[in-house]
């Protein structure tokens, strides 16, 4: 498979963790957020696999998007998957709230460019 290909499976896969942290969020305040492990174990799975699809992409789609920050991204995945004890809660909030939705959009216009 070509790495365009490839990217453009992990931008689909993005989109579609994005959306499923957004519905999630849709339901939840920032409150009911921090009193529920169940929900900040959910959204930070969701962001870590974001992470992990964010570290898949080819190096030259990171470079020509170097604006995003896909080091903190994919630091997040590994802070997740490998010190869960140093998950922070209030970090999981301010990420899925409001720095995931540049990621989003970026993913998205990406897509539109590559499936016109």
């Amino acid at each position: 498979m070509l790495a365009e290909d490839r990217d453009l499976a992990y931008l689909q896969t993005i989109v579609l963790l994005a959306e499923r942290i957004k519905a999630h969020l849709d339901k939840l305040t920032v409150a009911q957020f921090m009193d529920s492990y169940d929900d900040i174990d959910l959204l930070s799975y969701r962001l870590s696999m974001v992470g992990e699809y964010a570290n898949k992409l080819s190096a030259s789609f990171r470079a020509s998007h170097d604006h995003m920050p896909w080091i903190a991204m994919i630091g997040l995945r590994n802070i997740v998957a490998h010190q869960y004890a140093r998950v922070d809660p209030d970090r999981i909030w301010a990420t899925a709230t409001s720095d995931l939705g540049a990621l989003e959009k970026l993913c998205r216009d990406q897509i539109e460019l590559r499936e016109s």
